[in-house]
């Protein structure tokens, strides 16, 4: 079964983008059914993670060495973009659809 598809009907409740909009407080309603979808809690981590993971560890370099001082604002964009990326994109294919009430 897709992470795209609803709990209720097994059809394709939304499209990717729909589900970038959904969080655990904002459901939005399955396009087949009706009913209304929202993700779990732990869902929002798979999207925060991948964005948080990379600066942290700059920063703790950044800390430890001087050899990034130098380095930091070159590193920093890029690895922030690839976490934003990874982050959707588990955050698309991970996070599961639930019921919302």
């Amino acid at each position: 079964m897709s992470k795209l598809n609803c709990p209720n009907c097994n059809h394709q409740a939304m499209t990717s983008w729909a589900k970038l909009d959904l969080s655990p407080l904002f459901n939005k309603s399955c396009d087949h059914c009706g009913v209304n979808l929202a993700i779990p809690f732990w869902g929002l981590f798979l999207l925060i993670l991948p964005i948080t993971l990379p600066f942290a560890c700059l920063q703790f370099a950044y800390i430890r060495s001087t050899f990034m001082n130098e380095y930091l604002m070159v590193f920093m964009p890029p690895s922030i973009s690839i976490g934003v990326l990874i982050g959707f994109i588990l955050f698309i294919y991970a996070a599961p659809l639930i019921k919302s009430e």
